[in-house]
């Protein structure tokens, strides 16, 4: 090492995150739940994708039914 306090990617973390503003922790926090929030439609989403395949197989079922 070079014999700095901030040798290791970690000091230079710990560094930051001592230094950080309280607003960037609320910048922080809003993201993770962004994720969050992005994750949970992204699951919406492919359930309504499913249901909605499943829905156009039954439908072409029954036309095909019909005839």
């Amino acid at each position: 090492t070079n014999g700095s306090l901030l040798d290791t990617p970690e000091a230079c973390q710990d560094l930051v995150d001592h230094v950080a503003p309280p607003e960037l922790e609320d910048i922080r926090t809003q993201f993770s739940g962004l994720q969050v929030s992005n994750e949970h439609l992204s699951q919406q989403v492919t359930a309504l994708q499913e249901q909605v395949n499943g829905e156009e197989k039954l439908k072409a079922a029954f036309e095909e039914f019909k005839r």
